[in-house]
């Protein structure tokens, strides 16, 4: 029986808040096992315990928008992967992240004579 490791990295949490509510996208290093078959989210709001889960089909697919799941403004959550394999089989949990989901934020820049940039980053994902 082939054991199967996952190797992922959390590289980046954009904490953001939509139309629909608050959200947040989650991006990691795909899973180096060749038949790695997708990935499984999940998340809480206490370290080390993790109720919820969402799966991931698609071994490429290292992006996830956490737009459909019942977050709240303000709370901070915890949240690890695992990837799974063709065969069913699921690796142990990556490294814990947490992020708080932030309150939206109002943003009222009135005219002058100084130049203000305002830069805004968006993760690469659908």
């Amino acid at each position: 029986m082939k054991k199967l490791i996952l190797s992922i990295m959390f590289i980046l949490f954009f904490a953001a808040y939509s139309f629909a509510g608050p959200s947040t996208r989650a991006v990691w290093d795909e899973s180096p096992e060749p038949n790695a078959a997708g990935y499984y989210l999940y998340y809480g709001t206490e370290s080390g315990v993790y109720p919820n889960a969402a799966k991931i089909e698609g071994k490429e697919n290292n992006c996830y928008v956490l737009t459909d799941l019942p977050l709240v403004e303000g709370v901070k959550y915890y949240l690890v992967v695992t990837a799974y394999n063709d065969r069913g089989f699921e690796s142990g949990y990556s490294n814990e992240v947490t992020f708080p989901i932030l309150q939206k934020v109002n943003l009222n820049v009135e005219g002058g004579t100084q130049n203000t940039t305002i830069t805004i980053v968006v993760p690469n994902c659908p």
